[in-house]
């Protein structure tokens, strides 16, 4: 799909200029197979519109159960988990670091 072709003009749609995402996993504590389809669909739907899924500070269990239901694929990887905040931020940081124009925690929202 073209996300830079023109809408007709009854569809309005606002462009969104989002390159990364980070979710904070550390109060997830259970995942059924019913959330495990639902988030991976909501992450192959990112990563085609390119934007980078990042999760932050997911308990070693559920990383496990990740692994043993076959979330993992060429698109969704391990790669994409870090430990904190800090580490996802620093990486996000030094892989758009060409990218950058002023401030750049102006347009980060919590």
């Amino acid at each position: 799909m073209n996300w830079n072709a023109e809408l007709p003009s009854e569809i309005s749609v606002p462009r969104v200029n989002l390159h990364s995402l980070i979710l904070d996993f550390s109060a997830v504590s259970f995942l059924d197979i019913s959330a495990m389809k639902g988030l991976k669909m909501a992450f192959k739907e990112f990563i085609r519109v390119d934007v980078e899924v990042y999760i932050v500070s997911c308990d070693a269990l559920i990383l496990e159960k990740l692994h043993s239901c076959m979330f993992f694929d060429d698109e969704i990887q391990t790669s994409m988990f870090f430990p904190s905040l800090h580490d996802a931020m620093l990486h996000v940081l030094e892989k758009h670091k060409n990218h950058r124009t002023g401030d750049v925690l102006k347009d980060t929202k919590l």
